[in-house]
């Protein structure tokens, strides 16, 4: 399995685990739902396209700032 990463604005990330929280899900499990959609479709999914609509405004950036996994998952 690979892993991916993505860059998204602090506050879109906590409203996407909120979000994903409230189904039992990780946002992890969220979106490589939303990729195997995207590619077994062989067409964009609606709802991809607004989640790349969504991820293109938020505008994040970490100003080159890494974290280590550990920092980013609380326990």
């Amino acid at each position: 399995m690979t892993t991916l990463h993505i860059t998204v604005d602090d506050q879109l990330a906590e409203a996407a685990r909120q979000q994903a929280a409230l189904q039992g899900r990780t946002v992890e499990a969220v979106v490589a739902e939303l990729v195997a959609k995207w590619v077994s479709s062989g067409k964009p999914h609606d709802v991809l396209d607004e989640f790349i609509a969504i991820a293109r405004v938020a505008g994040g950036n970490s100003g080159g700032q890494k974290w280590t996994r550990d920092e980013l998952y609380d326990e």
